[in-house]
């Protein structure tokens, strides 16, 4: 993945204008992406090798041959801030999803074959379970004394994560230990205002509801997720 990033990368210091960004962008978030959760780089690369395999199937019923490959995307903007954590999702993900360095055709067949060979590894590496961030959490959320209260019980817990397959991996994986969903909550920047005040006030108040899962841009943008943290002053990992 690390290679695919780097020859990719010096294909895109060729660029010129606003797609460079957008390129360059796309590829950095894939490699954070690669660092978060083995289900978050294969849900990535499945989308981008989708996405890019429909692309070139309109470029070649257009018959443009070898042709230029031109796009118009969104230019991710020099302060983040500008943006609702909706917004950083939906650019993130639109960038990480179509925009490549690509220049014709057959470049652009050469990179959805590389594609399909790191989306079958991704694969078999969320198939064969191995997860050395989750085994740790595991074993934290199950063992860790520190997170229980006098009677044995996990306490309440946020925990942040950067990106929303990784929420949702976490989801389930963290429901499975807990034997229920019922004692999570998620917020994310698709969640809207009102759900993530319900969820914030059941992880506040109700005693069955123990760890909230929140991706850390919604965090930095919502004042009161921030409130609920002061407040509450859950643990945090």
């Amino acid at each position: 993945m690390t290679d695919y990033v780097k020859t990719e990368m010096g294909k895109a210091e060729a660029l010129g204008g606003q797609r460079k960004g957008s390129v360059g962008f796309a590829l950095t978030s894939l490699q954070r992406r690669l660092a978060s959760s083995p289900e978050t780089i294969f849900q990535s690369l499945k989308r981008r090798h989708e996405r890019l395999e429909k692309r070139l199937r309109e470029e070649q019923i257009g018959e443009r041959g070898r042709n230029l490959l031109a796009e118009t995307l969104d230019v991710p903007p020099e302060d983040e801030d500008d943006l609702t954590a909706e917004e950083q999702e939906r650019l993130e993900d639109e960038l990480v999803d179509r925009a490549t360095a690509s220049q014709t055709p057959e470049e652009l067949r050469a990179e959805i074959i590389i594609l399909e060979g790191l989306e079958a590894q991704a694969k078999a590496l969320v198939a064969s379970g191995l997860d050395r961030k989750w085994d740790e959490l595991s074993r934290i959320l199950q063992d860790a004394s520190e997170l229980k209260d006098d009677s044995g019980r996990l306490r309440k817990l946020i925990i942040f994560t950067e990106h929303k397959d990784t929420l949702n991996y976490l989801h389930a994986k963290i429901s499975g230990v807990l034997g229920t969903l019922e004692a999570i909550v998620i917020i994310h920047g698709s969640v809207k205002r009102d759900d993530r005040r319900t969820a914030q006030a059941l992880f506040r108040s109700d005693p069955d509801t123990r760890v909230l899962i929140a991706t850390d841009r919604v965090s930095a943008w919502d004042s009161t997720l921030s409130w609920a943290l002061i407040s509450r002053r859950p643990g945090s990992i």
